[in-house]
C-alpha cells in the first residue's frame, strides 16, 4: 500500500506521559496515537482508518517548562437540569477563582516531524484524492494540535522531491509509549496499548513493532 508523508510542526508540544498525574510531562517525540488524531482532525469518516508507519524527527529534541492555570471542576449537568426546572440560574455559577489550579508543564519546543502513514478505506481513489486536496490547501475538520488544544499544529504534505533528513544520529530508547489510547476491548471498554519506542538515526519505527494489548504481544 502506498505510503503518504505529512510534515507537522509547532512552537510547543506536549504528549503527556501516563505515569505523571498532576504535572504534565511530555514524551520526547510525538506518539502514534497523537499523529493518528491529527490525521483524523484533517479528514476522517467511519470507513477510514490510518496506520502510522514511521515518524522522522526533523529538529533537535528540546524541552522547556511553563505553568498553566486550570479549573479544578466543571459545571454540573445535574445543577443545569435543576436550574431549568426551578428557574434558578444561581445553581449554574462556577467561581473559577476558587477552583483554579496551577499546573507545571514540561513540554517540547520547536518540534518538526515527518509522519509516514497508510490508510485503509472503502474507496481508495476517492479518499486519497480528498485527503491530498485537504493537505495541500490546509483544510481540516477541527484544528490539529500537538497534545494540548492550546498547542496549535501546522501541517503540509511533504514535497516528493525533498529528501527527509532526520535528527539525530544514533540509537535512543524511550521505553514504552502509547500506540493507541482508545482501543476497544471485547467487553466494550477502552484501554491503552503500548509499544517499545526506539529512535534509530532520528526515525521512530512503528510498523512491525510489538504492541502490548492487555499483557498480550501482537505484531502489527
Amino acid at each position: 500500500m502506498t505510503s503518504i508523508f505529512l510534515e507537522i510542526w509547532g512552537k510547543k508540544a506536549c504528549f503527556t506521559r501516563a505515569e505523571f498525574k498532576a504535572e504534565r510531562v511530555s514524551y520526547p517525540v510525538i506518539t502514534p496515537s497523537a499523529a493518528r488524531g491529527m490525521l483524523e482532525a484533517i479528514y476522517w469518516h467511519p470507513g477510514l482508518s490510518y496506520q502510522i508507519r514511521r515518524v522522522y524527527v526533523q529538529n533537535p529534541i528540546q524541552f522547556t517548562r511553563y505553568t498553566i492555570n486550570e479549573v479544578g471542576r466543571k459545571a454540573s449537568s445535574r445543577n443545569a437540569l435543576a436550574a431549568m426546572r426551578h428557574d434558578c440560574g444561581d445553581r449554574l455559577q462556577l467561581n473559577t477563582a476558587l477552583t483554579r489550579q496551577t499546573r507545571s508543564c514540561m513540554v517540547l519546543r520547536d518540534v518538526r516531524y515527518v509522519v509516514e502513514f497508510t490508510m485503509s478505506c472503502d474507496q481508495w481513489n476517492r479518499d486519497i484524492n480528498i485527503l491530498r486536496h485537504r493537505l495541500k490547501h490546509g483544510k481540516c475538520h477541527s484544528q490539529p494540535y500537538l497534545g494540548h488544544r492550546e498547542l496549535i499544529a501546522q501541517f503540509r504534505p511533504w514535497p516528493e522531491h525533498e529528501t527527509i533528513a532526520p535528527y539525530p544520529s544514533g540509537v535512543v530508547a524511550f521505553g514504552l509509549m502509547p500506540y493507541e489510547t482508545k482501543e476497544r476491548a471485547p467487553d466494550g471498554s477502552f484501554f491503552t496499548s503500548y509499544f517499545d519506542a526506539v529512535l534509530v538515526n532520528g526515525v521512530l519505527e512503528v510498523a512491525g513493532c510489538e504492541v502490548l494489548r492487555n499483557d498480550i504481544k501482537t505484531i502489527i
